[in-house]
């Protein structure tokens, strides 16, 4: 079971010196950290793990159009989170994909428990298997994902699938690699040219990292807050400018 043992705020060296080191190649041999492009196994979400989810367009097109259908994700976000009980890092979502990290529940509380929002969701077929231990993540990212399709082949009159396949997983079994991932994933929009300011893009857990919205959506208790992710945020941008192909290799760039 990975156990997150939060660094404070002067361990920060810490973690900055693990990007430094040598010998990064044996993480990706040993599975720790995957490249882009290569082949995901199915991961078995383990209770208390954390999990970085990250999935986009079929054929990489837009699936957030405007400011409605951001909101009606998010809302369905926050439906099935209760419903599932999965625990949310963090989040952000972005024109053409989105970014999570979760952790599986200790307990699946809500086995079986699933929507009645569609005919779909009462399927035998879809249901069995998501009553299986440590299907919470994987119940979560089905009903949230059939959702939104169907929301959005009805809105736009369009048909066949949103989303290119299931979802990507990839376990995170390290504290340090948890924190400049929760870093990457709130700097997407800004690093993308959405907005000046990554703060300003409310379609993401940042702003409630730095006090500045008191949503609902994300678990807090994993990463620093306020002030101190702020630090954090300032630390992976100047390592991103000084060693900008360490970290390319490090992170999984889905667009």
């Amino acid at each position: 079971m990975f156990t997150l043992i939060r660094p404070q705020l002067s361990n920060r060296a810490g973690a900055r010196r693990w990007f430094y080191q040598p010998g990064r190649s044996e993480l990706f041999k040993k599975g720790v950290i995957k490249l882009k492009n290569m082949p995901l196994r199915q991961t078995e979400f383990v209770p208390d793990n954390f999990y970085h989810i990250y999935n986009r367009g079929n054929e990489k097109k837009i699936i957030f159009h405007d400011r409605q259908d951001y909101f009606y994700f998010l809302k369905k976000i926050k439906q099935y989170k209760k419903l599932s009980q999965v625990k949310i890092i963090c989040y952000i979502l972005m024109p053409n994909h989105f970014h999570f990290i979760l952790s599986e529940p200790e307990e699946d509380l809500n086995a079986g428990r699933l929507t009645t929002e569609s005919d779909a969701f009462k399927s035998n077929r879809l249901r069995e298997p998501l009553k299986a231990p440590g299907a919470s993540i994987s119940r979560f990212m089905y009903l949230l994902q059939m959702s939104y399709a169907q929301y959005f082949n009805q809105k736009y009159n369009s048909s066949g699938h949103v989303f290119q396949g299931r979802f990507q997983s990839i376990l995170i079994n390290r504290d340090d690699y948890l924190e400049f991932l929760s870093c990457y994933i709130h700097l997407n929009a800004f690093t993308a040219g959405l907005v000046k300011l990554s703060s300003l893009w409310q379609f993401s857990s940042l702003p409630d990292y730095l006090f500045l919205r008191n949503g609902s959506i994300p678990d807090k208790e994993f990463l620093p807050v306020g002030e101190e992710y702020q630090h954090l945020l300032d630390d992976y941008l100047e390592l991103k400018k000084e060693r900008e192909n360490a970290i390319r290799d490090l992170i999984i760039e889905v667009v």
